[in-house]
């Protein structure tokens, strides 16, 4: 296809195209500067894969759409993008079941209040109409807050074992590491966090998250060399912080809203809402990793995180100076 002073005539002589498209590429390839604009202007994605985004074989743009659609199921697509769509669909798929999980505590909780008069349903009255505007806002901060950390746990946790695979050398070894640290942590400090200021712990979460992509290269650059037991505990010890401050805010969530709504349904309400986010982030953070690499789907974790912040300082009135002393 190319070799250094190869001649148009002497190509296309065994896989013979229409046209010498390949040498054609790559000698546009070579000779483009800056190289960039030849990946931009190319119908699929030939940029070189890299750590952050570490897909050889993902070729799809979004300016396929129209060719894919059209020749779906008619053609084979081998350079296509219809792999990039099955992660798509299944992201379609998952949206309207996750709202279905996180209504159906207040289906519930109306067919129940039908049934039985109390006071103690989601919504107080016996008349969604007449229902206050400040509970409408109270449960939609609620809803945001829980799908926020949700939506963050994921989006942190998927880079960092990415990030890992390659200073502990396998996947296996990142997976069982990065999961064990974060889950074995975050389930200890849910023990204690109603002593911890819920948001003291976010803003620490969100900085520490900031700084990580700038520590972790100087930590894997200094020991790589290590045995594979100590970058296991190297990795621990990184870990750590993100881990104990990642399990504070959904058990302090709802222990704020406890003080504020004795409400039964809310508590099954909020692990509706916080499971079906983390199934959505799932997919959602592999879309973005294929499209803009891992790097920035963990940037979207400290952002959601960083929004929970915010959302929790309105729906639980916590102040900053009032929850720094609490």
């Amino acid at each position: 296809m190319y070799a250094p002073d190869i001649k148009i005539s002497e190509v296309n002589q065994y896989n013979i195209l229409p046209e010498p498209i390949y040498f054609e590429a790559f000698q546009e390839l070579i000779d483009t500067y800056p190289r960039e604009e030849f990946y931009r202007t190319y119908p699929f994605d030939v940029s070189p894969p890299t750590d952050d985004k570490p897909f050889m074989s993902h070729y799809f743009k979004w300016s396929q759409v129209n060719q894919i659609i059209a020749e779906f199921g008619k053609t084979w697509q081998p350079f296509g993008g219809a792999g990039y769509f099955v992660i798509l669909a299944l992201l379609i798929l998952a949206f309207p079941v996750a709202i279905l999980l996180i209504v159906m505590p207040i289906i519930m909780s109306q067919i129940r209040k039908s049934k039985i008069p109390s006071d103690n349903n989601l919504i107080s009255t016996s008349k969604s109409s007449i229902v206050p505007l400040t509970y409408r806002k109270r449960y939609f901060l609620y809803f945001l807050y829980f799908g926020f950390l949700g939506m963050g746990f994921l989006f942190v946790e998927i880079p960092l074992i990415q990030r890992f695979i390659l200073y502990l050398g396998h996947p296996s070894f990142a997976l069982s590491t990065i999961l064990f640290t974060i889950l074995l942590l975050s389930g200890i400090v849910s023990r204690i966090s109603h002593y911890i200021p819920l948001l003291l712990a976010i803003s620490s979460l969100v900085i520490i998250l900031l700084f990580q992509p700038v520590v972790l290269p100087f930590v894997f650059e200094t020991t790589l060399g290590f045995p594979i037991i100590a970058r296991i505990i190297v990795t621990v010890l990184l870990l750590a912080p993100v881990g104990f401050l990642m399990g504070i805010p959904f058990p302090s969530g709802i222990k704020n809203v406890s003080e504020i709504d004795k409400s039964p349904v809310l508590t099954p309400w909020f692990w509706a809402i916080n499971g079906s986010t983390s199934v959505i982030a799932s997919i959602l953070a592999a879309l973005l990793a294929l499209s803009f690499g891992f790097t920035w789907v963990f940037r979207f974790g400290a952002l959601f995180y960083a929004a929970a912040w915010l959302t929790a300082k309105f729906a639980f009135n916590l102040p900053l100076a009032r929850s720094l002393h609490r």
